[in-house]
C-alpha cells in the first residue's frame, strides 16, 4: 500500500466499501485540526475555564456549608486550591506523555480499555456536557439582561432569557465552526474582562482593609459554628466546581503549539494564579461585606460594588456576563473535542469525527452540541437533580484517569521532554478525591442516583455498540452513513485523520 492510499484509510475510518459513493473523500490529504494555540490562547482557555460567574455572583454556598465560618470556608478554598494544582501536575504529565486530543476521557481508555472510556465518553456526551453549555448560556443571559434591568433583576422576562441563551449557544458554536482562533479570541477578551474585574474588586477590598481595619468577621475567622461532615464534603464539593476546568487544554493537546511546553506551563500557570485571586476575592468580599449580605443568593460583586464604588457596578455588571460567555465558549470547545475524538476512536458514531475541510474545525461534533444543549435549555428546570452530581462526576473521571497513570507510564515511556510528575502528588490526588467521593454519596445518596443511573446504564449500550446493529449493515449503522452522506454534501466535511 502506497503513502496516498494509507493516509486515504486513514482518513476515512467509515470506508468499508471502496464503491460506495457515501465515502468516496472530499480529499486525499491528511485531514487534521491545526496547532492554533500558543502559549497566551493556551492559557486563556485554561484560566477562562476555571474561573466562571461564581466567584463574581453566588461564593454563599462554601460559607453556608462551612457553619458560616469565615475562617473554614478560607480552609476550605485553600484546601481546593492544593487539590486542583495536585491534579494539575497530573495532567501536565498526562498532556505531555500522550500526544493525543480528548484530555480524561482518552487517558481512561488508554489505561483501563475501550468499555471504561465509553461510560465516561457516555456520561460526558448525555449529561455532563450538554448541562454544562447550557446552564453557563443561561448564566450569560441572565447577567446580559442585568445590564438592563440592574436594580430589579427579578423583573427580567424569563423568555428572554430562554431565548437569549439560544441566541448566544447559537452564536459561539457558529463562531467556532467557522475558525479556532475566532473562539480564542473570544476566549481571551473573556479571560481579560474577568480578571480585571477580579483585580479592582481585590485593589478596593485591600484599601478598605488599610483603612478601615479588620472586619468582624476576620478578626475572629473560627468562631464556634455548627459543622458536619456531610456539608463540609459539600463545601468542599462547591469550591471544587469553582476550580474546575484545569484539564480544559488536554481536550486538544493536538492543537497546541510546542504541546511539551505550553501543556505544562499553561496548566500550572492559569492553576496557581487562580488560586491567589480566588483567595484574595474572597478575603475582599469579608473586608467589605457582612456574612448575612454573603450568604444572601444576591450578586455578590454588584452589592460589593454598590457599597464601595457605585458607578463601577455599570463596569462590573457587563463584565459578568462576558465572563459567563466565556464559560460558554471554552465549554463548546472541549465538549466538541471529547465528541470528536470518540468517533475519530470508533466508540462513538464516526460522524462525529468529521471535519469541515476548509475551516479544519469539527463542525458536526459542534452541531450535535448544540442541538442537545438547545434541548437541555428550554428543559432547564428540569434538570437540577442531575446538575446536582456535576461536581462529583467531574472529579471522579478525573481520579480514574490519575489511577490509570501508573498503567499510562509503562505504555507511553517518558521522554526527554515529558513532564513527570511526583507519584505521591499523584496518590494523595486520588485518595482524597475517593474519600470525598465516598462521604458525599453515603451522606445523600438520592442528590447523586440519577446521574448514577445513567452511567449505569452505558454499560448496555457499551454491549450495543458492538453489536451487529451498529455495523455498516445494521440499522444504526446505516442511519450513521446516511449522516456522514448529509455532512459531506451539505457540510463539506470529511473524515479526520487517525491519530494513533
Amino acid at each position: 500500500m502506497t503513502e496516498g492510499e494509507e493516509r486515504t484509510v486513514a482518513g476515512n475510518p467509515g470506508d468499508n466499501n471502496d464503491n460506495d459513493n457515501n465515502h468516496t473523500p472530499i480529499t486525499t490529504e491528511p485531514l487534521q485540526l491545526p496547532r492554533n494555540l500558543g502559549l497566551i490562547p493556551a492559557i486563556s482557555y485554561v484560566a477562562g475555564g476555571i474561573i466562571g460567574v461564581g466567584i463574581f455572583v453566588s461564593p454563599q454556598a462554601v460559607l453556608l456549608n462551612t457553619g458560616k465560618s469565615v475562617g473554614v470556608a478560607l480552609c476550605v478554598w485553600t484546601f481546593c486550591a492544593f487539590l486542583a494544582f495536585c491534579g494539575a501536575l497530573c495532567y501536565a504529565e498526562l498532556g505531555t506523555r500522550i500526544r493525543k486530543s480528548g484530555g480524561t476521557y482518552t487517558y481512561i481508555r488508554s489505561a483501563f480499555g475501550d468499555g471504561v472510556g465509553f461510560v465516561y465518553l457516555w456520561i460526558q456526551l448525555v449529561v455532563v456536557r450538554p448541562c454544562a453549555t447550557a446552564l453557563g448560556a443561561l448564566a450569560a443571559s441572565e447577567y446580559a439582561l442585568r445590564s438592563v434591568f440592574v436594580f430589579c433583576p427579578h423583573l427580567a422576562p424569563a423568555p428572554a432569557k430562554v431565548m437569549l441563551s439560544l441566541c448566544i449557544l447559537g452564536l459561539l458554536v457558529f463562531l467556532n465552526c467557522c475558525s479556532t482562533r475566532l473562539g480564542a479570541m473570544i476566549q481571551t477578551a473573556s479571560t481579560v474582562c474577568k480578571l480585571s474585574a477580579l483585580v479592582v474588586i481585590i485593589v478596593i477590598g485591600v484599601t478598605f482593609l488599610f483603612k478601615n481595619g479588620i472586619s468582624e468577621e476576620l478578626g475572629d475567622p473560627f468562631s464556634p459554628q455548627d459543622l458536619s461532615v456531610g456539608s463540609l464534603t459539600l463545601a468542599v464539593y462547591s469550591c471544587n466546581y469553582a476550580y474546575s476546568g484545569w484539564d480544559n487544554l488536554t481536550m486538544a493537546t493536538e492543537e497546541v503549539k510546542n504541546p511539551q511546553r505550553n501543556i505544562p506551563l499553561a496548566i500550572l500557570l492559569s492553576v496557581v494564579t487562580t488560586a491567589v485571586v480566588y483567595l484574595l476575592t474572597i478575603v475582599s468580599y469579608h473586608a467589605v461585606l457582612t456574612t448575612p449580605q454573603i450568604v444572601s443568593g444576591v450578586a455578590v460583586a454588584a452589592v460589593f460594588m454598590k457599597l464601595t464604588v457605585p458607578v463601577l457596578m455599570w463596569v462590573i455588571v457587563p463584565c459578568i456576563a462576558m465572563s459567563a460567555i466565556g464559560i460558554v465558549n471554552v465549554i463548546i470547545f472541549t465538549s466538541t473535542r471529547i465528541n470528536f475524538i470518540g468517533g475519530r476512536d470508533g466508540l462513538f458514531p464516526e460522524v462525529l469525527s468529521m471535519i469541515s475541510v476548509s475551516r479544519k474545525t469539527p463542525m458536526v461534533s459542534s452541531l450535535v452540541l448544540s442541538v442537545l444543549a438547545g434541548v437541555v435549555v428550554l428543559m432547564a428546570e428540569d434538570i437540577n437533580s442531575v446538575l446536582g452530581s456535576y461536581a462529583l462526576f467531574r472529579a471522579s473521571g478525573e481520579t480514574v484517569a490519575i489511577l490509570g497513570m501508573y498503567r499510562l507510564r509503562r505504555k507511553h515511556p517518558a521522554t526527554d521532554s515529558t513532564y513527570v510528575a511526583p507519584t505521591a502528588v499523584a496518590v494523595l490526588f486520588a485518595g482524597l478525591n475517593v474519600s470525598l467521593a465516598v462521604l458525599a454519596i453515603t451522606r445523600d445518596v438520592s442528590r447523586y442516583i440519577v446521574s448514577i443511573l445513567v452511567a449505569v446504564v452505558g454499560i448496555p449500550v457499551y454491549f450495543l455498540s458492538t453489536s451487529r446493529m451498529c455495523s455498516s449493515q445494521g440499522s444504526l449503522g446505516k442511519l450513521n452513513e446516511f449522516f456522514v452522506k448529509i455532512s459531506r454534501k451539505l457540510l463539506l466535511c470529511d473524515f479526520a485523520t487517525k491519530v494513533y
